[in-house]
């Protein structure tokens, strides 16, 4: 758990420099001990975590000269494109890389000998801005670019499957990709456009099976939630527009808690989201109900441009426009979220058994109970009231000093 009531500037578990500005952050392996960062320069920086403590830190001495702090070391540099790679994941199990780029082409690179084993050269008329690696099959990627034009590729034969031109959907730029599979009773794409409308796709139709109106703003990130029941978006103007997934016309509900653009969106389970803003911070919201818990932390006032969740659900890295990457731990929600789980299973199972006993109601201690244990769930979360107050705390502080 990041107890960011005391923190400092160094708050995260580690704090990365990098030679550039991010644009796309990835990790490559399940517990988030190796991660690649997209660079606006076109290449591809690998780190890793150190096998060994650093002396250093061992013993206490402090280490002179070293922004990056912590056992994150860079193990290499990929020189991927001749623009900026904005959209990178990893597939086979972290040993392909795939990388699109402003130059319009997909790279796909050997982890192992860090060189291209393929290229899809003008993959689109426009810049690449979004990809994202189908998670029912490795080989097939979606892309989409500044113009607002899907792809759908196998990467071994350099094929495109599935092409949705921008007068078929979108009239702007791709902003986010989401592969929803839904426990294997769905295969579609939840895509968000600059153009104010969020798409859904089958993927075993191939084609475009809802759009939503124009919401009149940007959006800019989007996840599914709740069982699939949920589709919710982040948008230029701070606003959480959230969808009856397969009715998204008109939104079904709004979460206001956002002062600024959310312009990365991170699913944790199905009630829980991280969202990366514009104004610096990483917050912690549920939906349905609606509420924001608490704060991961904040990059000052940078705007966080991509995050990334290892699949473990302990580890958080977030990369912002001050060069830099931040790495989190958030192990806190994942454990949170299985208590949640395990008291939801026990609530169905009384309710189970008070209906094999043909108990038409609860008494009134019972009623009690279950209410206070509800109420409980809910504020579980340690970083709520406490987080938001010492940000807040925090930047007065830097306010006044600056004075």
């Amino acid at each position: 758990m990041i107890d960011c009531a005391d923190a400092d500037d160094e708050e995260a578990m580690h704090a990365i420099t990098l030679s550039e500005n991010p644009m796309d952050i990835a990790f490559k392996n399940e517990n988030g001990t190796e991660f690649a960062c997209a660079l606006i320069t076109g290449t591809v920086e690998i780190w890793k975590l150190r096998e060994e403590e650093e002396e250093e830190a061992s013993d206490g001495r402090e280490r002179k000269g070293n922004k990056n702090k912590g056992k994150y070391e860079k193990k290499s540099t990929i020189r991927a494109h001749s623009e900026s790679v904005r959209a990178i994941a990893f597939a086979k199990t972290g040993s392909i890389l795939l990388t699109g780029s402003g130059d319009k082409s997909v790279l796909v690179i050997d982890c192992e000998t860090e060189r291209a084993i393929g290229r899809i050269a003008n993959a689109h008329d426009q810049a690449i801005t979004r990809m994202t690696k189908l998670k029912t099959d490795e080989n097939v990627i979606c892309t989409g670019c500044d113009e607002g034009v899907l792809k759908i590729w196998d990467v071994r034969q350099e094929r495109c499957a599935k092409s949705f031109k921008d007068d078929e959907i979108f009239v702007d730029f791709v902003s986010e990709i989401y592969h929803d599979t839904n426990a294997g009773e769905r295969n579609e794409l939840c895509v968000t456009s600059g153009d104010g409308t969020v798409a859904t796709i089958d993927l075993s139709a191939m084609k475009v099976i809802g759009q939503s109106d124009n919401m009149e703003d940007e959006l800019l990130s989007c996840c599914v939630m709740k069982n699939g029941t949920k589709v919710v978006t982040g948008s230029q103007g701070g606003n959480l527009n959230i969808f009856n997934h397969g009715k998204e016309r008109e939104p079904s509900d709004r979460f206001q808690g956002h002062p600024s653009s959310v312009d990365a969106m991170l699913k944790v389970s199905e009630d829980i989201v991280l969202t990366g803003s514009s104004d610096g911070l990483i917050r912690v919201i549920t939906i349905s109900p609606n509420q924001m818990l608490g704060l991961v932390g904040e990059h000052g006032e940078y705007p966080i441009e991509r995050m990334s969740l290892s699949d473990d659900l302990n580890t958080l890295a977030s990369a912002s426009h001050d060069h830099t990457v931040k790495i989190w731990d958030v192990s806190f929600l994942r454990e949170e979220n299985e208590k949640n789980n395990m008291m939801m299973m026990d609530t169905n199972n009384r309710n189970n058994n008070d209906d094999d006993d043909d108990d038409d109601s609860d008494s009134e201690q019972e009623k009690t109970r279950k209410k206070h244990k509800k109420g409980k769930a809910k504020n579980k979360v340690p970083t709520g009231k406490e987080l938001q107050n010492a940000a807040k705390k925090k930047q007065a502080q830097k306010f006044f000093e600056g004075l």
